[in-house]
């Protein structure tokens, strides 16, 4: 009996260890089963799968930096509390619009993407800039990155396979992918390069940086080999090269500023660039792989008309996105378009001038590309980089966060990212585009920027005032005795006072008011308000000069007019 008690209690404290073990695997995040993405290519086109689902990726370039903050501002770096409150309503909003999937600058850590993932829905690119913006080689910054030299190669390399090691089985990672227009920031020298005529330097250049992807590739797939990567290219610059080092990568990332289409491209483009009329049948053609756009879009200010212009943001999103579609597998076309993130999300307010004038967004274009043809001016910029966001800055509210306010692309793509793209037909997907309502989403977007102009302008506003008037008289006995009314001495004053009220945000708010003076009535009052308008005598003394006897008066009687109270 007692030995039955015994393996009866042992089987009891197994299995409550083994149910223990279950919940602290569970708590952690990491318990689940990392996902299986994959690429499918069949005669219809290429498509990628999760987890045996077909998955057409609508996504946004992410990022959150308050207003005065710039790219330095670290939001994994506040309170688990502050970053769940952010990830509510800003992956809140992402889930209603339809998104699937970010792009992020700065990688987003292990535990929040699977945070993000599980809460929300939305997979997250593992996205490494690779030596982009500069190098840390061996304690050294190094600001135009070298990628010929032997030691930043092996650098670079190792710190991305730490990654890899990082996050290859985290829940909620979309692919790998590498760099940001890397192949426009070719900018080192070397005595090799130098050797090369003019005309070939950056080629030279590019086929290291090429042959450094691949290599940083296929060591990542060493570690992680059940996953997608790719690179972040600018353009198709370059494509042959990507054809040759890149054979085996799963798809090519592009970042694409074509304007409303990335087909009909004209002659002195595809002069410039050595490229065809269309980006999608280069591809196929050169190089036989899928295209996600990580960057594309239209900004939201007029430079033509200098003004906000959600409108016309959306509707170069809209013309964008339904050729995507019409590109996509089961179409009938090139079958090679696998989706993208628009850039951006919301507004970044230090783009311009990355570290001035961090609470104002700046109106400066600061580039041309005369295939945004709604605000395109000859010789004139009309790209705006603080403005690219489908949606603004808001207010910082009671908790500290810059919410975002939703222009009418925002409202527009809930539309886009609606329709099930592997379940329709070509010809319904269009109706389902020309069926969009685009007057309602314009009212809707301009709903939203009134009642931002209204609390931008409730946060400083005119409060009260008022104007005072004063007149006296002053005589003294002796002088009215001997000359009557002449004795007297009249004078007046005016005042004006100015009240405003302020409140930025939830956690700041006052008010001050705005003194002005006019004339200054002459008062033997011990003490008034605007006694600091009267005259005064002084008297001037030379520094240099001797005093043998009094200085020089003067009358000082336009003096502290206005005062701040």
């Amino acid at each position: 009996m007692a030995n039955q008690y015994l393996v009866t209690r042992l089987m009891t404290l197994k299995t409550g260890l083994l149910a223990l073990l279950l919940v602290m695997a569970t708590s952690t995040g990491y318990a689940q089963q990392a996902d299986r993405v994959t690429m499918v290519n069949d005669a219809n086109g290429w498509k990628m799968q999760v987890n045996g689902e077909d998955f057409y990726v609508k996504g946004v370039v992410w990022g959150y930096s308050p207003i005065g903050e710039n790219y330095s501002y670290n939001l994994w770096g506040k309170s688990d509390a502050f970053i769940k409150d952010v990830l509510a309503q800003e992956m809140g909003m992402l889930r209603g619009m339809n998104v699937n999937a970010i792009r992020t600058f700065s990688l987003v850590p292990p535990k929040w993407v699977t945070y993000i993932y599980q809460n929300y829905g939305i997979m997250s690119v593992v996205n490494p800039l690779f030596g982009r913006y500069g190098a840390n080689i061996n304690g050294v910054w190094v600001p135009n990155t070298n990628y010929q030299d032997p030691v930043t190669r092996e650098i670079l390399i190792a710190e991305f396979v730490e990654e890899v090691k990082r996050y290859k089985d985290v829940p909620g990672v979309l692919m790998f992918a590498l760099g940001n227009e890397s192949n426009y920031g070719l900018s080192w020298s070397s005595f090799e390069i130098e050797n090369l005529p003019a005309g070939e330097q950056n080629r030279g250049k590019a086929v290291y940086l090429y042959s450094l992807f691949n290599e940083a590739i296929q060591a990542g797939r060493e570690v992680a080999p059940d996953y997608l990567y790719t690179i972040v290219n600018g353009g198709q610059q370059y494509l042959d090269l990507i054809a040759e080092y890149g054979a085996d990568w799963d798809m090519l990332g592009i970042n694409a500023y074509q304007g409303v289409t990335f087909e009909q491209r004209s002659v002195e483009v595809q002069e410039l660039y050595g490229v065809g009329e269309s980006l999608w049948e280069d591809v196929r053609v050169q190089y036989g792989k899928p295209i996600v756009f990580f960057e594309f879009g239209a900004d939201a200010f007029n430079a033509k008309e200098f003004r906000e212009d959600g409108k016309n943001q959306a509707l170069y999103l809209k013309a964008q996105w339904q050729e995507m579609y019409n590109k996509a597998w089961g179409m009938g076309e090139q079958g090679n378009s696998i989706g993208g993130f628009i850039f951006e999300w919301r507004d970044e307010w230090w783009k311009y001038k990355q570290t001035e004038n961090l609470d104002i967004q700046d109106t400066t274009a600061s580039w041309v590309n005369g295939a945004y043809k709604f605000d395109h001016v000859e010789g004139q910029n009309n790209m705006n980089e603080e403005w690219f966001g489908i949606t603004r800055l808001g207010e910082m509210d009671a908790v500290g966060i810059h919410p975002s306010e939703p222009r009418m692309a925002y409202y527009m793509m809930k539309d886009i990212f609606g329709i099930d793209l592997y379940e329709t037909s070509k010809a319904s997907v269009n109706r389902e585009f020309r069926s969009i309502d685009m007057d309602v989403h314009e009212v809707r977007g301009d709903i939203q920027l009134l009642k931002s102009k209204e609390r931008r302008s409730e946060s400083f506003k005119l409060s009260g005032g008022s104007i005072t008037g004063e007149y006296f008289v002053k005589g003294y006995e002796e002088d009215i005795s001997e000359d009557g009314e002449n004795g007297l001495r009249w004078s007046n004053g005016q005042m004006v006072d100015i009240d405003f009220e302020f409140q930025p945000s939830n956690r700041l708010r006052g008010d001050f008011t705005v003194n002005l003076l006019s004339n200054v009535a002459d008062s033997d009052f011990e003490f008034r308000y605007g006694d600091r308008g009267l005259p005064i005598t002084v008297i001037t003394i030379d520094e240099d000069t001797v005093v043998t006897g009094p200085g020089t008066p003067e009358d000082l009687d336009d003096r502290e007019r206005i005062e701040l109270y």
